[in-house]
């Protein structure tokens, strides 16, 4: 698919930590049969993972 299929995207705060208190940044992009996340690695760079939605 297209980044043109693309439903929705945005950022994306995610509660992480052993007592759940920082805050993540996660970049999500909706498409109709997957869900993409990106984060950035520890040398800057975007990774991205990618979700099938059935």
């Amino acid at each position: 698919m297209a980044d043109s299929d693309c439903i929705m995207e945005g950022d994306v705060l995610k509660l992480v930590g052993p007592f759940f208190q920082t805050w993540q940044r996660k970049f999500l992009r909706l498409f109709p049969n997957r869900l993409e996340l990106y984060s950035k690695s520890r040398d800057g760079l975007a990774v991205k993972k990618g979700v099938e939605v059935s």
